[in-house]
């Protein structure tokens, strides 16, 4: 329609530039608006400088009322004091409307960003038309391009951080590997830092993994952003789990 709302945000600073900031990254934001808009509400008091959702931004991201109700409503005023990245989620049943709302290139769903001495990769884990398995050939693109980015990333980026829906490394709910043989080998040839992902409704933070010799990752779950949470199943592997609503905030 014709209503104007007003907003700000904060542009990033210069690529490589050594200043503080703070960002949060969340998902599943499914099911409950209530406890959605507690954990958007959190997420603004502490105003970071963007904000990383990992996906399910609704129970079924096609339906646009329910987009609506359970995503654009509860995170309004959120949404007017930060910048928005996203990754595709398996309720997001496929590429469209999702990329056209989020000016995502269908094509190349996959895609990374600077923010000072961090660089940010986001996946893509999902077929073209819906939520099943990606396709070898897509898989196998996304793998290519993801180690050219990762080698020109390095030299300017103190930080690297990897985000899909679907986790590497988790206990319980869905207990994903997503990734191990085709993008983890990847990963640690590169040094990243720190992977996370979403899928199972709660938080999850893995004791630091790396094959000998390698820079360890820490892998984290966190899908607390208002779905119904999945209950906790102890392991060794574990360095926290917590099953509640909830986001990740992120000190640089």
């Amino acid at each position: 329609g014709e209503a104007r709302i007003e907003g700000r945000f904060r542009t990033p600073p210069e690529i490589g530039r050594r200043t503080p900031f703070h960002f949060v990254i969340t998902g599943d934001t499914q099911h409950e608006p209530a406890r959605i808009q507690m954990v958007a509400a959190g997420i603004l008091r502490e105003m970071p400088a963007f904000v990383l959702h990992t996906g399910d931004l609704s129970n079924d991201t096609r339906n646009w009322d329910l987009l609506g109700a359970e995503f654009f409503e509860p995170w309004r005023e959120l949404l007017r004091h930060t910048t928005l990245w996203t990754a595709r989620g398996n309720h997001e049943y496929g590429l469209e409307p999702y990329a056209s709302v989020f000016g995502i290139s269908p094509a190349v769903p996959w895609y990374s960003f600077d923010y000072g001495n961090l660089h940010v990769v986001v996946l893509d884990q999902w077929n073209v038309s819906g939520s099943e398995r990606m396709e070898p050939e897509r898989r196998t693109a996304m793998a290519e391009w993801l180690e050219r980015d990762l080698v020109g990333a390095r030299p300017r980026a103190d930080w690297i951080i990897v985000a899909g829906h679907q986790p590497m490394f988790n206990v319980a709910a869905h207990g994903s590997e997503w990734g191990r043989e085709t993008i983890l080998p990847i990963l640690y040839r590169h040094g990243v830092d720190i992977v996370i992902g979403g899928h199972s409704h709660l938080y999850e933070r893995f004791i630091p993994i790396a094959p000998s010799g390698a820079h360890p990752i820490h892998f984290l779950v966190a899908g607390g952003g208002g779905a119904i949470t999945y209950p906790p199943v102890p392991s060794p592997l574990l360095a926290r789990v917590h099953a509640a609503p909830h986001y990740c905030l992120f000190r640089v």
